[in-house]
C-alpha cells in the first residue's frame, strides 16, 4: 500500500551525485534554475509566466540547443536574431507563410512555380545597381508594357541591344532626330519583312534613346539577354510571372551583399513547392508550417521563447513530450506528459522504445518526481500529479517546512511517497 515514508539523509549539506526515480519532478519555485557543467557555465532557468530560459555565463549569452551532434542547432546569435544552423540544410516540409520581410544573404533556388506581387502600388525590384545582372534563361510569355508612358528606354547609345526580331505589326514614331534630313520619320503603317531603303529585309535594327513600346511585344529568341547600367524594373497592372518549362528560373545577384527583395511589408509571398535557402533566413514576423514532418538539422538550437507548447491542438489530455533518438529508424527515448493512461504526471521511455510518430497510449518506463512543501507532514495522496492509473504518484516528494509535535517531524524533512 502507497503511503508517505521520510527520507533520512545524514549531514547537513548533503550531496546527491546521481538522481534515479520513476515518479515527477517538480520545481515550484519562481525563477529556479539548473545549471550544468563543472564551472555552472550552462543554466536553464524558469520565468515566472513566460518559460524557460537558456543561457550561458554572460545571462542570456549565445547558448545553443543542439540536436544529433555540434552541428545541428538553434541559438540566440546575437540580441533579438534566432539562428538555426545545421551541418548541411535545413528542410521545411509544406507551406511557409511569413507577414513580415524575408532577407536572405545566399543564394535562392526554387522549383516550381513564382509569383511576385507588388501589391496595392508596390514595387517589384530586381537588383540594386548596374553591377547586378538580370538573366532570363526562360521565354518571356506575357506582355511587357512601361508603367509609364514615354519615360523609359530600352538600351542606351553606349549599351545597345543588337539584333531584334519582331513577327507582326511594329510601330514606332520616329526613327533619327529632326535635325538629320536624312531621317526617316514613321509616323504609323506597318513594316512585315518589307525592305527600308534597300532591297533587302532588315536583319539589324538599333535604337539608341528612349524607345516607347506601346502594345503587346512578344519576344520569340533563343536566347534573350537584358543588360543594363541601370535599375531594370517591371510593373505589372496584374500578374507578372516569371516562367519556363526547363531550365532554371533565377532571382538574385552574382555580387555578395546584393539585397534582393521580394514582396511588401503589406504583402504575402507564397512558395507551392520546396524551398532551398542556401545561407542564412531571418524572419522578422511570425512563422506558421504547416505539414507532416519539420526537421531542423542544426548543429545547436537557441530558442528566445520562455516556453515551448507542445501538442498545441489539443482540447484534452494527451501524451507531449520531447525524444532523445537513440537508433537509426528514429526512435528513441521520451521524456513527456503522459495524459492518455490517467498517470496525468511526467513520464519517461526507454531507449527505441518511442517513435516521433506515435501519438496513441505510451508506455511508461519511469516516471519524474515532483517536490511539494507545506508545514506539517504529508497525508493522504499527492495532488500536484498523478491520476487514477495504478502506482500514478509513487515517488513524488514533499519537503517540511515547520517542526511537528504530534509527529516528533522537524522543518527539512524529506518525504517520498511510495
Amino acid at each position: 500500500m502507497a503511503n508517505w515514508r521520510k527520507v533520512i539523509v545524514s549531514g547537513s549539506k548533503a550531496e546527491l551525485n546521481d538522481i534515479s526515480s520513476s515518479g515527477d519532478f517538480v520545481m515550484s519555485k519562481d525563477g529556479a534554475a539548473m545549471k550544468f557543467g563543472n564551472d555552472n557555465e550552462v543554466t536553464l532557468t524558469h520565468v515566472h509566466d513566460n518559460g524557460l530560459l537558456l543561457s550561458d555565463a554572460s545571462g542570456i549569452g549565445t547558448t545553443k540547443l543542439n540536436f544529433g551532434d555540434s552541428g545541428t542547432f538553434v541559438q540566440q546569435s546575437a540580441d533579438g536574431i534566432l539562428n538555426v544552423q545545421a551541418d548541411t540544410r535545413v528542410d521545411i516540409t509544406g507551406n511557409v507563410s511569413m507577414s513580415a520581410n524575408l532577407n536572405v544573404a545566399g543564394n535562392i533556388h526554387a522549383v516550381g512555380d513564382i509569383t511576385f506581387e507588388g501589391g496595392s502600388g508596390g514595387n517589384i525590384t530586381l537588383g540594386s545597381a548596374n553591377d547586378d545582372n538580370v538573366v532570363f534563361s526562360a521565354d518571356v510569355n506575357s506582355n511587357i508594357i512601361p508603367n509609364t508612358d514615354n519615360t523609359f528606354d530600352l538600351g542606351s547609345s553606349g549599351q545597345q541591344w543588337k539584333d531584334i526580331y519582331i513577327n507582326g505589326i511594329g510601330y514606332i514614331d520616329q526613327l533619327g532626330t529632326d535635325a538629320d534630313p536624312s531621317t526617316a520619320f514613321i509616323n504609323g503603317g506597318e513594316i512585315d519583312a518589307v525592305p527600308l531603303g534597300s532591297e533587302s529585309p532588315i536583319t539589324s535594327l538599333t535604337v539608341s534613346g528612349v524607345t516607347d513600346l506601346n502594345g503587346n511585344v512578344d519576344i520569340d529568341n533563343t536566347t534573350t539577354t537584358i543588360d543594363s547600367s541601370g535599375a531594370i524594373s517591371i510593373d505589372g497592372g496584374d500578374n507578372v510571372n516569371l516562367d519556363t518549362t526547363s531550365g532554371t528560373v533565377s532571382v538574385g545577384t552574382s555580387t555578395s551583399g546584393i539585397a534582393v527583395n521580394i514582396g511588401h511589408s503589406t504583402s504575402e509571398v507564397t512558395v507551392g513547392d520546396n524551398l532551398s535557402v542556401g545561407g542564412n533566413a531571418t524572419i522578422a514576423g511570425n512563422l506558421d508550417v504547416n505539414g507532416t514532418l519539420t526537421t531542423i538539422d542544426t548543429t545547436n538550437l537557441q530558442i528566445k521563447d520562455a516556453f515551448v507548447q507542445l501538442a498545441s491542438g489539443s482540447a484534452s489530455q494527451t501524451n507531449a513530450g520531447l525524444i532523445a533518438n537513440t537508433t537509426a529508424d528514429g526512435s528513441g527515448s521520451a521524456f513527456y506528459y503522459d495524459g492518455t493512461t490517467n498517470y496525468n504526471r511526467w513520464s519517461l521511455t526507454g531507449p527505441g522504445d518511442t517513435h516521433h510518430e506515435d501519438t496513441g497510449n505510451i508506455v511508461p518506463k519511469q516516471y519524474v518526481v515532483s517536490v511539494s512543501a507545506s508545514a506539517a507532514p504529508p497525508t493522504g495522496n499527492p495532488s500536484d500529479f498523478g491520476g487514477s492509473a495504478g502506482n500514478s504518484r509513487v515517488g513524488m516528494m514533499y519537503v517540511q517546512t515547520s517542526d511537528d509535535a504530534g509527529t516528533k517531524s522537524v522543518a527539512g524533512d524529506i518525504w517520498i511517497y511510495s
